[in-house]
């Protein structure tokens, strides 16, 4: 991202180590780094979002939706199978 190959990143599982320096040179080049619920990234174990500041609050947004689709699939299968 810093380079400007990229205009957005997500991971869900990433050791503090492996986010330190990468949160740092996203929010050097103006950019923003957030947990999925749009708070700062703490480096500790979990999920980052890091973009430019343009696609940030859009890319949240998106994992939101289709993360909220995925719960309420897992909820449909389970009633389904309860059903049966």
């Amino acid at each position: 991202m810093a380079r400007g190959r990229l205009d957005a990143f997500w991971e869900l599982r990433l050791a503090p180590w492996d986010m330190a320096a990468g949160v740092l040179l996203v929010r050097e080049a103006g950019g923003r780094a957030t947990r999925l619920d749009g708070t700062d990234a703490p480096l500790r174990h979990g999920p980052v979002i890091a973009s430019n500041s343009v696609l940030h609050d859009w890319l949240l947004d998106q994992l939101t939706i289709n993360e909220r689709s995925a719960t309420d699939h897992r909820t449909d299968v389970v009633a389904s199978a309860d059903t049966i």
